[in-house]
C-alpha cells in the first residue's frame, strides 16, 4: 500500500473529523460566552460598586460592603467567599483591585 492508497483511505473520513471538530467548537465557544457573562456579571455587580465606594472612601470596611452581596451566585469567584470565612481583608481588598485592572 502505497502513500497515495493510504492518502485516499483518510480522506473518506475527513466528513467524520469535521463532525467532530466543530461538534468540540460548538461547545467550547458556548462554554466560552457562559465564562464572559459570569465575568461581566462579577464586573458589573461586585467590582465596580467596589472601587466606586473605594473612590469615596478609602478606608472601605470588606466585610460590610459583602453583606449585603449574594456570595452564592455562580459569578462570584470562590475564592471571595474563602477569604471572608477566614477574615482575610487585605488580602481580599489586593485582589479585588487586582481583579478590577
Amino acid at each position: 500500500m502505497g502513500i497515495f492508497e493510504a492518502t485516499k483511505e483518510l480522506l473518506e473520513y475527513w466528513p467524520v473529523f469535521v463532525g467532530i471538530a466543530g461538534f468540540f467548537m460548538f461547545f467550547y465557544k458556548k462554554e466560552l460566552d457562559k465564562a464572559e457573562e459570569r465575568h461581566q456579571l462579577y464586573f458589573i455587580k461586585i467590582l465596580a460598586p467596589f472601587h466606586i465606594k473605594m473612590i469615596s472612601s478609602s478606608d472601605i470596611d470588606i466585610n460590610d460592603f459583602f453583606m449585603d452581596k449574594d456570595l452564592n451566585n455562580h459569578y462570584v469567584p470562590s475564592y471571595i467567599p474563602y477569604l471572608l470565612k477566614f477574615s482575610n481583608e487585605d488580602y481580599l481588598r489586593k485582589i479585588m483591585i487586582v481583579d478590577y485592572i
